[in-house]
């Protein structure tokens, strides 16, 4: 009897899991910076991380559909498009991003699925790159692309941490480390990072970012009322900085739930979700 029960909920489940994979939710935040743009100025900002090449509906109609309702002036990637199997970068990720590309300015940071990729079959990830960036799509491997706005800057830096800092999350990453990975900020300008593990929140902080993009963590997998997210990919349970909006010192890191898995394919309760940001 028992076994028949825990079969249907495993049954139940996966159905639940395989609906939920298919939907999209926007999630909306608006910040308010002052020294950066005037009263009627806005910038208008779409984050997308961890894909992993899920695939929304026919010739990915769905999530470009939930996109162009937004309208954004940049797409941010915050990382994971692709996974780390070699085949990934001819999948979904790719054509998406070609398609926006025709409508959208898109900038890409970096996850630990490209790192990995970029290390272990640099090849086609460089032909990856190098057919997104005939696109007009650019990539941020610990770089900084500046836009201007007004005469004010907006600096967008993507920073690419090795491995060791995804593994293990003690190993004591510091501000002055960040300083030498991707260099100073700039003290005149609104720093934005995407940084695609948001366990690092306080260094970011410490670092100078204004404003803190990340994913990595699936929105916790499985979320639960009151609990939260449940369970890291790295199968480590309650995640701090699972999803949402995280402030300190008047500065913020949102953390997205992301639109995709990989490995064990299971969302519940945690619809893939498209970030938009309006900064005035």
């Amino acid at each position: 009897m028992w076994i028949l029960i825990i079969i249907l909920l495993i049954i139940i489940i996966c159905i639940i899991s395989n609906y939920e994979h298919k939907c999209i939710t926007t999630s909306k935040y608006e910040i308010q910076y002052n020294k950066l743009l005037n009263n009627s100025e806005s910038l208008s900002l779409v984050v997308l991380s961890d894909l992993h090449n899920n695939n929304f509906g026919d010739n990915y109609n769905i999530l470009i559909k939930e996109i162009d309702k937004l309208s954004p002036d940049y797409i941010l990637i915050a990382g994971d498009m692709i996974t780390k199997r070699k085949d990934s970068m001819s999948g979904p990720a790719i054509k998406i991003l070609k398609q926006l590309s025709q409508k959208y300015k898109i900038i890409y940071g970096f996850g630990n699925h490209e790192q990995y990729i970029k290390l272990n079959d640099s090849n086609n990830f460089e032909k990856f790159q190098n057919e997104l960036t005939k696109h007009g799509v650019i990539f941020l491997d610990n770089k900084t692309k500046t836009i201007k706005i007004d005469n004010k800057h907006i600096n967008i830096t993507g920073i690419n941490l090795d491995l060791d800092y995804y593994y293990n999350n003690n190993l004591g990453l510091t501000s002055d480390k960040i300083d030498f990975i991707i260099g100073k900020p700039q003290d005149n300008a609104y720093n934005i990072l995407i940084a695609h593990n948001p366990n690092y929140f306080n260094q970011y902080i410490e670092w100078g970012a204004d404003l803190i993009l990340s994913g990595h963590l699936h929105g916790g997998i499985i979320r639960l009322p009151l609990l939260g997210g449940i369970i890291a990919p790295k199968l480590k349970f309650f995640p701090k900085y699972a999803e949402g909006q995280f402030c300190k010192d008047n500065k913020s890191m949102i953390v997205s739930r992301g639109l995709g898995s990989h490995t064990i394919k299971l969302r519940l309760f945690n619809k893939p979700e498209i970030i938009s940001i309006i900064i005035k």
